[in-house]
């Protein structure tokens, strides 16, 4: 087995491992949908000037 096998095979087990953990994948998943609505939403910069 070379090296991409075993980090692949690594990485597969991992992943299987993680979506058995319902809590976890259910804290992803929240984060996930929060970084979308961010998207849409201009950035803040902390250098731009305020209207005064």
């Amino acid at each position: 087995m070379n090296k991409d096998q075993n980090t692949s095979e690594n990485l597969d087990s991992a992943y299987r491992e993680m979506a058995q953990d319902d809590e976890r994948e259910s804290e992803a998943l929240e984060w996930a949908e929060a970084m979308i609505g961010d998207v849409g939403e201009p950035a803040e910069h902390s250098n731009s000037q305020s209207a005064e």
